[in-house]
């Protein structure tokens, strides 16, 4: 059996680390925000700690190298976590990955997030072998679409009604990156 050791990626502010039960405080603070709510589905109104502690549980219990690879995203001067980041559905026979993330509506629109990404894209296409990278994201979140364009990703199309976000039925936009498209390194 091959044992996974995890691999903390560095970004000029962020450091991306293994997800800790003492990051639950920070991550509870931003996901029961109204901002970050609108866009994911299966959010609690009332997200808490526990919550938090709940989903960094069942991440880490599903980590490994060949299905899923999930970072807490430290901001370097604030010294807290501020955002997830993550590859999942990792299909080694066809060396494809899909992101996920998410962050502080506080730190919106001061690139960390793209700096994140780019070292996540980085080790999935290096690390992982990846040849592809899909992301989805609600078609309404206008802001993750624009992150995933300014990183060079291309639309491939979207799904309809694909995902229930608070009782209303939401359409999926669906990104991808291929290995040799990507000019980050």
């Amino acid at each position: 059996m091959t044992t996974f050791t995890f691999p903390e990626l560095q970004t000029e502010n962020l450091d991306l680390v293994e997800p800790k039960m003492s990051h639950a405080s920070d991550i509870a603070d931003y996901m029961k925000d109204g901002r970050v709510q609108k866009h994911l589905p299966n959010i609690p109104d009332s997200y808490t700690e526990k919550n938090a502690k709940e989903y960094i549980t069942t991440k880490k219990d599903a980590m490994g190298p060949k299905n899923l690879v999930f970072w807490s995203l430290h901001h370097k001067q604030d010294n807290k976590i501020i955002g997830l980041a993550n590859i999942h559905s990792i299909d080694t026979g066809n060396r494809n990955g899909e992101l996920g993330y998410g962050l502080n509506p506080d730190y919106w629109g001061r690139g960390l997030m793209k700096e994140a990404l780019q070292s996540v894209i980085t080790y999935g296409f290096n690390r992982h072998n990846l040849y592809r990278v899909e992301a989805k994201t609600a078609e309404r979140n206008t802001n993750s679409k624009n992150l995933l364009e300014s990183l060079g990703f291309t639309k491939e199309g979207t799904l309809r009604d694909h995902m229930e976000i608070r009782g209303e039925r939401v359409d999926n936009a669906v990104y991808s990156m291929l290995k040799p498209e990507w000019n980050h390194e």
